[in-house]
């Protein structure tokens, strides 16, 4: 932005200029028209609406409300945004739909959205200028942008499992084969079939299915978990072999596609209603773990009990001392959590994960059981506070307008299928949940092929993890409801 507003200001000298940034990068000599501010656009503006013309120039995958921040010009006011696809191709489409490139790319863009970013947003961003109130909208593709040679040699090098997923997954599924969309970061991915019914997924051996716990899954979950197929495994001995599986396809798009497509406004009747039959169906998911306890040895449930306290008593020493009571609650009550039912609980129930029906949200099912365990109820429950509101990358977690009555409705419907619970039992669930979510969000990384995870720090490399921590452990407005009553 400092380069396009220095030069409209140079070749337009009788117009006022204004040029923003996150980062203190600004030149000292600029032209007199011309000001600078170091400034989040999603913060207020220093003139809220007096602008004849409003650029943007690749921040859009970065935006929460782009209908609020399109509010900005004067009336009959134009405003231009310029984004990247952030998908390779070749001109002369020559570049396979697996090329290493390609595939580098999909698993960036997967990590992102991890963190709620979306860099395939460019086409999608008539809908918002809508919501603004705009009416003469142009959306085009306007060039390609290159990418240098020594780049593209560099990743054929690095190696790709997608070189060869394509004839094993033909042979295993038919010819028909197409590339999951957007890639898992932990595995290679694509649809086959006559009617791309399966999904064939290469895994690395180290982050492997566990064979028991997908055959457990559509066991408890039914049709809302994938049937899983272990196929055998490929490499020469040089690298870390690859684990075949081919596995029936959950049809839908994932929650994360859903919310881009239909996000916009966050609480409009229509998005309401679709949050109360997505919920509404995730308490039926959570119902049938309930009714399907699993049967553990007390040695097995001693072990997850010393592994709690263990990482709880890290984290009480480790965090700021705001968090020291609702620890302290935890270790104090790890007996209770353990005597809830012992169940195959998904511990990644995120918006990447959640796949649902692309008109209704309703839930269809749910993908990646790798780091699925046998565990108190509850621990995942953490999960469902994306599902009730949104989290802002600066001022943290903000509740959806119908949040209560989202509560309301997943309750109501998890009681019902269960025959009811009593305090004590709703009491310890509750527990259970801030316990998920310290051991979820107070480490980094729990991968299987990583290293030993690590308290997260109240600094910027801990900061989102710490913001959720904030959001749902200690700021009033948005923190689990039952706290207080629990002493926290």
């Amino acid at each position: 932005m400092l380069t396009g507003a220095f030069l409209i200001a140079e070749r337009y000298p009788s117009t006022e200029v204004t040029g923003t940034d996150l980062s203190p990068v600004q030149p000292e000599l600029i032209p007199p028209n011309l000001q600078f501010y170091v400034d989040d656009i999603e913060d207020e503006w220093v003139d809220h609406c007096g602008y004849d013309l409003v650029h943007l120039r690749h921040v859009a995958p970065f935006v929460r409300d782009m209908p609020r921040l399109l509010r900005h010009t004067k009336p009959g006011g134009w405003i231009e945004i310029q984004e990247c696809s952030g998908l390779p191709s070749c001109d002369d489409e020559t570049m396979p739909e697996n090329h290493p490139v390609t595939e580098f790319f999909t698993r960036v863009h997967a990590a992102l959205a991890e963190d709620g970013m979306n860099f395939h947003v460019g086409p999608a961003l008539a809908q918002p200028f809508r919501v603004a109130g705009f009416t003469s909208i142009l959306c085009r593709g306007v060039r390609k942008s290159k990418m240098n040679a020594t780049d593209a040699a560099y990743f054929m090098e690095s190696g790709g499992s997608g070189d060869n997923a394509m004839p094993l997954a033909r042979e295993l599924a038919g010819d028909n084969v197409v590339p999951v969309e957007v890639q898992g970061v932990c595995s290679y991915s694509v649809y086959a079939g006559p009617e791309l019914e399966y999904v064939v997924q290469f895994r690395l051996e180290s982050l492997a299915f566990k064979t028991e716990i997908t055959f457990l899954a559509t066991k408890v979950y039914g049709s809302l978990a994938p049937k899983v197929s272990f196929e055998g495994k490929v490499g020469d001995g040089a690298k870390e072999s690859l684990y075949v599986y081919l596995m029936s396809r959950v049809r839908g798009i994932t929650h994360l596609d859903f919310i881009l497509a239909h996000g916009f406004p966050d609480d409009s009747p229509d998005n309401q209603s679709r949050r109360k039959n997505l919920i509404s169906d995730v308490a039926h998911f959570m119902a049938l773990s309930w009714k399907a306890p699993q049967p553990v040895s007390p040695e097995y449930r001693g072990s997850l009990g010393q592994t709690y306290l263990r990482d709880l008593r890290l984290l009480h020493t480790v965090l700021p001392s705001r968090f020291q009571s609702i620890v302290r609650t935890c270790i104090d009550s790890m007996d209770d959590i353990l005597s809830l039912p012992m169940v195959l609980l998904h511990r990644n129930f995120g918006t990447c994960n959640i796949m649902v029906d692309k008109a209704t949200c309703h839930l269809v099912g749910i993908v990646d059981w790798a780091e699925a365990k046998i565990c108190p109820f509850g621990l995942n429950l953490h999960s469902l506070q994306s599902l009730t509101g949104k989290l802002h990358l600066r001022n943290g977690w903000t509740r959806f307008e119908d949040y209560d009555t989202l509560q309301d409705v997943f309750w109501e419907r998890f009681k019902q299928e269960i025959g009811g619970l009593s305090n004590y039992q709703l009491r310890t669930i509750k527990l259970a949940r801030a316990l998920g979510l310290l051991l979820s969000r107070g480490f980094t990384s729990r991968l299987a092929n990583e290293s030993e995870p690590a308290p997260i720090g109240d600094d910027e490399q801990g900061r989102y993890n710490m913001m959720s921590l904030n959001g749902f452990l200690i700021d009033p407005k948005t923190k689990f409801d039952g706290l207080d009553e629990l002493g926290c």
